[in-house]
């Protein structure tokens, strides 16, 4: 399907296009993306309760250090290059 009359992004390697909607995305400001993408009354609704939990509990989360070691100890051995 072909949403831009102007281009055709067809003619874009994916990695060419997979570049240009990175680029696209980071040159968004935080507030262009909260106005572009409007919450459902039930995701805001979610997310005000998921922060309120956070507000009570505290952060329960992992540092991603500690996260990448739980993934590699837990993953299978690669195979030798050669």
């Amino acid at each position: 399907m072909r949403l831009n009359a102007d281009f055709d992004f067809s003619q874009l390697s994916a990695a060419e296009r997979v570049r240009l909607a990175l680029d696209l995305w980071d040159s968004l400001e935080p507030a262009d993306i909260e106005a572009a993408v409007a919450l459902t009354p039930a995701q805001a609704a979610e997310l005000d309760h998921r922060v309120a939990e956070m507000d009570r509990d505290g952060d329960p989360g992992l540092p991603w250090e500690a996260v990448l070691e739980r993934v590699r100890a837990a993953a299978p051995p690669r195979p030798a290059r050669g």
